[in-house]
């Protein structure tokens, strides 16, 4: 099996002028970008937790895998006999609670610091030349729209991602638009 780059993909799309694709990101499209796939997020959640029930900082070099994995499968809700990312939505809710708690990880989480990968920069180059009119995507990392903002390309890419925002998406966008 060939291994498709992403200059291949670029150049796939743009060899057919009749259609236009709606791109679909999900985990691992912001790996080369920081951003960890969803079981390390389960993992680093719960060491976050576990630190904060213990009053101990999260980077304390002392805390060992072995310390905060017990600790999780004793919670009745993780089910230990699935993946870490399987209990993705299940740690999420229980363990990063209050709401400013779990605002306060991912913003951790995210370095704002790591530059995009090469393939988010073909991505911006197809929605500008207008190959691409819409991208949906389940992460929540800006990586892509900082991007957009640092290249200013395209002019105009509308962004939605509250429920308020829903009124703007569109079958057909006068503009490039991420959901």
């Amino acid at each position: 099996m060939q291994v498709q780059t992403s200059d291949r993909l670029r150049s796939l799309f743009l060899q057919d002028h009749s259609s236009k694709p709606v791109i679909l990101l999900g985990a691992g499209a912001s790996v080369k970008s920081g951003i960890p796939l969803s079981g390390e997020i389960v993992e680093r959640a719960a060491k976050w937790s576990y630190c904060h029930s213990k009053g101990v900082h999260p980077d304390d070099p002392a805390i060992k895998r072995s310390d905060w994995l017990g600790w999780l499968h004793g919670h009745g809700w993780y089910k230990s006999e699935k993946a870490p990312a399987d209990n993705y939505s299940e740690t999420i809710q229980n363990l990063l609670q209050p709401r400013e708690n779990r605002r306060d990880f991912f913003l951790r989480l995210i370095d704002p610091n790591v530059p995009a990968s090469p393939g988010y920069g073909h991505l911006l180059d197809l929605m500008d030349e207008g190959h691409v009119e819409t991208v949906l995507t389940t992460n929540f990392d800006r990586v892509l729209h900082n991007l957009h903002v640092q290249r200013r390309r395209p002019h105009y890419l509308e962004t939605i991602q509250t429920p308020a925002d829903y009124t703007k998406f569109n079958c057909s966008p006068s503009y490039p638009q991420l959901v």
